[in-house]
């Protein structure tokens, strides 16, 4: 099954800001896929200062295809009968037929709580998932809350440019090939990056596991957990040895 990775890249966020972004990136994303009626596996948000990532397995490969009822205008309102009973309609009913890219064929009487109206059935087929996925992160990434951020170009850009800390990179891959995102002035692309004096060259990755041992390579621990007891292991052996 298709695995989504996206991964921000940035100048270094304040440590204080790392969680709440996360937090926000994991929630936001998984009601975005249920919206888009992309069927999928856990979210999991996990980051660094330099970085906010999302990996997603599971990943259906299209939507969902959608039907819905409609109702429209009265009845009587929208539709006149025409030669050998065919259905005419009137100008609120052309109306409500190219609003919704229905036909005459589609429409039935409905009672609603004000007589007969016109009802419908709207069906919507699902498009595959990789056309829909790189608007889904671009509008997300545009949302995450920072309690202070920062803005950066020389003013003639037409893009936002405003975030924690200035985007370096973006990371974007779905089922192993790359969405078309773009935030600021910065362009998705398959590369990740280490740490930044020890293993800052850009590095190309096609799956989540090539990412993470990227990552490792590159002397990067993206768990927030993992890192939280590397400090506490550190300080135990400090004072071991100082005693």
């Amino acid at each position: 099954m298709p695995e989504l990775l996206f991964e921000i890249g940035t100048e270094e966020l304040p440590a204080g800001f790392v969680d709440p972004a996360l937090a926000f990136l994991e929630k936001a994303l998984d009601e975005a896929l249920s919206n888009a009626r992309l069927a999928h596996g856990a979210v999991v948000a996990e980051g660094t200062p330099r970085r906010l990532t999302l990996l997603v397995d599971m990943v259906e490969p299209m939507q969902a295809d959608k039907e819905e009822e409609i109702t429209g205008p009265s009845f009587s309102v929208a539709f006149t009968m025409g030669n050998f009973g065919k259905l005419v309609p009137t100008q609120a009913g052309e109306g409500f037929l190219k609003k919704n890219g229905l036909g005459v064929q589609d429409v039935f009487e409905k009672e609603g709580k004000k007589g007969t109206v016109v009802g419908a059935t709207k069906r919507e087929k699902g498009r595959p998932a990789g056309e829909v996925l790189g608007a889904v992160l671009t509008e997300i990434i545009g949302k995450i809350p920072f309690k202070k951020t920062m803005s950066w170009g020389d003013g003639r850009s037409t893009h936002r440019q405003v975030f924690g800390r200035p985007v370096q990179w973006i990371l974007a891959l779905f089922d192993g090939r790359p969405l078309a995102v773009t935030f600021a002035d910065v362009s998705s692309g398959s590369t990740t990056r280490g740490h930044r004096y020890h293993a800052p060259a850009a590095v190309e990755v096609r799956t989540i596991a090539d990412y993470r041992r990227a990552l490792e390579r590159g002397q990067v621990v993206l768990s927030r957990d993992a890192r939280r007891q590397l400090i506490i292991d550190g300080c135990a052996t400090m004072r071991w040895s100082r005693s």
